[in-house]
């Protein structure tokens, strides 16, 4: 199972769990805030309907006898009074309305005898506060009946004032109890979803070869089952493609072998019937060749296969292998104006690598400092096992250039890589400086 824990001082990866988990908070918390505030007004906005209603009704009631008889009386109760013009409305109440501009059809309200001090019913009671509504109405004659209401705090119950408090007041724990519910569920269900994903996650990494063509265990949801048997379906492609590259491998080792053999045996030949003094020197280096092409071979084929064994190790001395890739590769610097410094002074005299491996690392290490540098220096300093290979041209490095650190670079990285070997290749703006520790023991490396 991955661990999600990000190392100190570097940002945490983003998982779909928290993705998930942060997008419900959000929507919850504006849901349950709009729901509150839907409630709140609701509640709110309801009395003030409802008085309206009851004065639109007494309104238009009215409307009707005063288009019959002009001289209707006004709609009066103990708590409303009504007048027929703003003129008309005693100078107390006006008043309370002159600070807003007054709207045809709009229940207009005042506070009267209210603090700023806490709305305790006591507090109220004492002060005789009571609201005053009103409610302006124009007739069909186009004169405007004002109605007024006017609710004494001191006619209410606390009982009946508390529990118009109460019904407010129990908007805010409902938001927050919806709030708390939803969360609840949404926790539940993101870490459902997120065992059987750390389940898909166990399993995918436990398939093996063996294991490859199992059915794979229900996980619960189908869009979790679809990623396995798409995983499943993957890895048997992939695994058909190795088996069929390690089939071609086995196929070309022996395609390989084959010319290599044939051109040593006949190679030897020549050298039993004898060969001019002039011509001893190329055809050693042909036989060079061809050992190191047999040798290349096998080390390929060996890179090839994740499970074969190391190849064997030689006690090899470093400065004859290097004297020998320096001397096979000095045709690489005919007709250029560079300088080969060799230091070997405090080097392990005897290092303990697999012969064609540690061949083919110096060849194509210096090889690329050869074939690399027009006009210079080459340095090749060794100092007890640890080699150092750097090459300095008087022209910049073109970095962007494909093979501006040599081909050979990526086949060097393997074979360090499988025989545990630390490489190191820095470049600068006149060269490449590489660093390669080689074993100084004949202890074989771990597998």
């Amino acid at each position: 199972m991955m661990n999600s824990t990000a190392p100190p001082g570097q940002k945490r990866p983003r998982t779909l769990r928290r993705a998930q988990l942060q997008m419900t908070v959000l929507i919850t918390c504006i849901i349950a805030l709009i729901y509150t505030v839907v409630i709140f007004r609701s509640y709110d906005g309801g009395l003030d309907d409802a008085l309206k209603l009851t004065f639109d009704m007494d309104a238009k009631d009215f409307e009707r006898r005063y288009a019959q008889d002009p001289a209707a009386p006004l709609p009066i109760t103990p708590q409303r009074q009504s007048w027929l013009s703003w003129e008309q409305v005693p100078a107390n109440l006006r008043a309370h309305f002159t600070d807003h501009p007054i709207t045809i059809g709009k229940l207009h309200e005042a506070k009267v005898n209210f603090s700023n001090k806490q709305l305790t019913y006591a507090n109220l009671v004492a002060r005789e506060a009571h609201f005053i509504m009103m409610y302006p109405y124009q007739l069909n004659d186009g004169n405007v009946l004002y109605m007024f209401a006017d609710f004494e705090v001191t006619l209410f119950t606390k009982d009946e004032v508390k529990r118009i408090d109460d019904r407010l007041d129990f908007t805010v724990p409902l938001g927050l109890g919806v709030l708390a519910f939803v969360l609840v569920l949404s926790y539940l269900f993101t870490r459902r979803v997120n065992r059987a994903t750390n389940q898909l996650s166990v399993w995918a990494d436990q398939m093996t070869l063996d294991t490859m063509d199992q059915h794979p265990p229900d996980f619960r949801y189908a869009e979790l089952n679809r990623i396995a048997s798409q995983l499943q379906s993957s890895f048997q492609r992939i695994s058909k493609l190795v088996e069929r590259e390690h089939h071609f491998l086995r196929n070309a080792s022996h395609e390989l072998r084959t010319p290599i053999a044939i051109t040593r045996a006949n190679l030897e030949l020549l050298n039993k019937i004898g060969i001019a003094d002039n011509i001893q020197r190329p055809m050693a280096r042909i036989q060079r060749a061809n050992y190191t092409m047999q040798q290349l071979t096998e080390t390929l084929l060996w890179l090839s296969r994740d499970m074969e064994r190391q190849p064997p190790v030689r006690a090899l001395k470093l400065q004859a292998q290097l004297n020998q890739q320096c001397e096979d590769l000095s045709w690489l610097l005919d007709g250029k104006a560079v300088h080969v410094a060799m230091d070997i002074g405090n080097a392990t005299e005897t290092i303990y690598a697999p012969p064609a491996a540690l061949q083919i690392v110096l060849h194509n290490l210096i090889r690329n400092a050869f074939q690399h540098t027009q006009a210079g220096k080459v340095t090749i300093l060794a100092q007890g096992n640890q080699l150092t290979i750097r090459n300095h041209d008087e022209a910049p490095l073109d970095s962007n250039h494909p093979d501006s650190v040599g081909l050979g670079v990526l086949l060097v990285k393997q074979i360090c890589k499988r025989l545990h070997w630390p490489f190191e290749m820095v470049m600068h703006s006149h060269g490449v400086s590489v660093t390669l520790q080689l074993p100084a023991s004949n202890n074989r490396p771990a597998v």
